[in-house]
């Protein structure tokens, strides 16, 4: 019995030490975290915000920016510092020709394949930019629409986005055991509708946005009223377009991996916001253009819009690759523009006939 009684209290005293050792080390982290946070908190904070606003962003964003911090400026301040001390100065055609050299070849290489989308947008079309089994979708859907419904263009694209939206939510509205359940005190019909909205609304202030430009290529990197107006109108309305999908998948156990994705007539999954963007692409161009065009035989003109789309985004995706690639042969050709390279001046002292080699110790 005492040898029992013995063994309990060596394990009630050794339970007690492990609780007083945990709670030691549960303050000190508290602690330490806490100075952390007081000393830190800024600086991190801001690495999380600039992290985030990288992420958030697409490929090109995150590569002109790391590319130019990263690469860009260190190599033209080490060519600008060149030889300073045996120049008497900065070296001023080293740092000329460096930046020259790299963004050519690093954010300029982007330039060749916008500037064709542009040149697309302005010379084929905005549906040069809708993929091709989206493009397919929007295609039979607009054209199942009522001719006498194609003559308004406001009203025909509202009428559009709420057929192809409804049609890509189709299987949560046929979910009807839980389509009645409401989110927010909305039923999935209502959450639906508020999208198709919502979508209309952040069309109208892309464009509004697009108004604010200064001059072609100015945008939200460099013009602070544009992404001020980016911020307030725009971020905002794609924050509850996405947060309205996500529910709904949520709701009935849709795209758990990717719950802001939503699927195209089982042709193509893709993100509501892309969605978004591929539906204002086809409005502006091909839909307008069917409502503006007075003629009868209005499904004949769908097709041949629909063709020009689709010739036009091959023409234009080997006009891309084919320009990309002779811009990329012709940089290493910059390399050659001074017959001395800049940053070898202060190596060579061109004026002292000393400091050259004779004939005789040349032979």
């Amino acid at each position: 019995m005492g040898h029992r009684l013995g063994i309990s209290n060596n394990f009630q005293r050794e339970a007690v030490l492990r609780q007083t050792f945990d709670n030691k080390n549960l303050s000190i982290n508290n602690r330490q975290t806490s100075s952390k946070n007081t000393s830190f908190g800024g600086f991190s904070d801001s690495l999380i915000k600039t992290n985030k606003w990288l992420n958030d962003g697409n490929y090109v964003k995150s590569f002109l920016i790391l590319d130019t911090c990263g690469f860009i400026l260190p190599r033209i301040f080490q060519a600008f510092m060149r030889n300073k001390e045996e120049l008497g100065g900065y070296n001023y055609k080293a740092a000329t020709e460096e930046a020259i050299r790299e963004f050519l070849s690093g954010p300029g290489i982007f330039a060749v394949p916008f500037a064709s989308i542009l040149v697309a947008k302005k010379c084929i079309g905005s549906a040069t930019n809708v993929a091709n089994n989206a493009l397919e979708v929007f295609s039979d859907k607009f054209a199942s629409m009522p001719d006498n419904l194609k003559t308004n263009f406001e009203a025909t694209k509202k009428d559009f986005y709420s057929r192809v939206l409804n049609d890509t939510f189709k299987t949560h509205l046929l979910d009807k055991e839980k389509a009645g359940e409401k989110i927010n005190d909305k039923t999935s019909q209502e959450v639906v509708d508020d999208i198709t909205k919502k979508i209309i609304d952040l069309e109208t202030e892309k464009v509004n946005l697009a108004k604010m430009k200064r001059f072609p290529g100015d945008g939200i990197l460099i013009n602070p009223k544009m992404k001020q107006f980016e911020n307030n109108k725009i971020a905002p309305l794609e924050s509850d377009i996405t947060t309205m999908v996500v529910n709904l998948n949520n709701r009935h156990g849709k795209f758990t991996n990717n719950k802001a994705n939503i699927a195209l007539a089982n042709k193509a999954e893709l993100n509501i916001i892309t969605l978004a963007d591929y539906m204002s692409y086809y409005a502006n161009d091909i839909v307008k253009t069917v409502c503006d065009d007075k003629s009868a035989d209005k499904a004949e003109l769908i097709k041949k819009l629909n063709k020009k789309a689709k010739n036009g985004k091959t023409i234009l995706n080997l006009t891309a690759i084919a320009l990309t690639a002779a811009f990329t042969y012709c940089v290493p050709m910059l390399y050659k523009r001074n017959k001395t390279y800049p940053g070898t001046e202060g190596l060579i002292n061109k004026t002292n006939p000393a400091s050259q080699p004779s004939k005789q110790e040349a032979k």
